[in-house]
This record gives structure tokens, sequence and C-alpha cells, in this order.
């Protein structure tokens, strides 16, 4: 895993946005930020075998916690799975984004 400062994601941002535009940087960042969760989620799941699904999320919280990705308030969280979904209403502070 590597760890980026604020600093600088803010500067890649900028530059970016400087040659290729808002519109593709956000597009760029938003696949960048998919594909981070996306494996860090089953980094989590093999280093935490054995886990219920509920632990791994609220897991991966605390590690936005610990990268500085902000602080996480949770308004309205249900771990159920209706239907194969869960419903989890957060809001980030403190947030580089």
């Amino acid at each position: 895993m590597l760890i980026f400062t604020a600093d600088a994601m803010g500067f890649l941002r900028k530059r970016l946005t400087e040659i290729l535009g808002e519109k593709m940087v956000r597009g760029i960042f938003t696949r960048f930020g998919f594909t981070s969760g996306y494996h860090q989620g089953l980094a989590m799941k093999e280093l935490f075998k054995g886990s219920t699904i509920e632990d791994l999320l609220k897991n991966g919280q605390s590690l936005h916690i610990q990268e500085g990705a902000g602080n996480i308030l949770n308004l309205n969280v249900d771990f159920t799975f209706k239907d194969g979904n869960f419903l989890a209403e957060c809001v980030y502070t403190h947030s580089y984004e």
C-alpha cells in the first residue's frame, strides 16, 4: 500500500486538470478511487479471513481514517443486506477531497 500526502494528491489533480480538463480528471479519479477501494477490500478480506462483511466494512472505515482520507460520521447504516444490498449514509469531514 502507498500513502500519499493530501498536498501531493492536490498537486497531481491540479496539474492533470490543467492538462486534461476537469471532466477527464474527474473520471480518472473516480475510477482510481473505485479501483483503490476494491483492491483494499480484497486485501482486507484476505487479511481478516473469517470476518463478517459487516466487520470488513467497519474496518474499511477505520482504514480510511488511518490513511488520512477524513473522519467518518455514520448517519444511517444498515448491514442487514436486504436483497444483497446494504445502506451506509456517511459524512466525511476533514477530507482532502
